[in-house]
């Protein structure tokens, strides 16, 4: 191939181009698909484009991850008990939307804790300052997990939605009960 003489054209890479190459390949062909090769090919770029960005595949998730976490839109509502309801219903839409991801954030939570520190802070803006105990939090983080898994990709559907609320409305009789 011959090269071309005088600037080279715009690059196709960023930082954000990156992870949505990462979170298109891991929605689609799963984790072990997710290399820096892999993206890579995606966005039709020399592999070692990428490391301007990123050391490797695991600085890649953990960024993705975060992008996941903080483009996480709690619809707006009024009391603690309507913004935990608003904040599971969200969660789980879009946990199951990246189902590969939460696989991996699941199985590595202790390696990738800037998600959980968003959620922590969603989670503490949504009770709108009642303290709660650890234990009530990760019981709900839990329960939305586990419906997540449950949740086709596309999200909740109306049955799914009732049951989900229904379980959050236990926890948060709980939660109310301890404070």
């Amino acid at each position: 191939m011959k090269r071309r003489v005088g600037r080279p054209r715009k690059s196709v890479v960023s930082r954000g181009s990156v992870i949505r190459a990462a979170l298109e390949l891991l929605e689609s062909d799963g984790f072990a698909a997710v290399t820096m090769r892999g993206i890579a090919k995606r966005l039709k770029v020399d592999p070692m484009a990428l490391y301007h960005y990123f050391d490797d595949r695991n600085a890649v998730l953990v960024a993705a991850a975060a992008f996941v976490y903080e483009s996480l839109e709690v619809p707006a509502a009024t009391g603690w008990r309507q913004r935990l309801r608003a904040l599971a219903i969200a969660y789980v839409d879009m946990a199951a939307r990246f189902g590969e991801l939460m696989r991996y954030l699941i199985a590595n939570a202790d390696a990738v804790p800037e998600p959980v520190q968003i959620f922590n802070a969603k989670f503490a803006e949504a009770l709108g300052g009642l303290r709660v105990r650890t234990a009530a939090r990760d019981a709900f983080v839990d329960l939305l997990h586990g419906f997540a898994m449950a949740a086709p990709r596309k999200g909740l559907g109306a049955t799914m939605r009732a049951h989900l609320v229904a379980e959050i409305d236990v926890l948060i009789d709980g939660i109310r009960a301890g404070k």
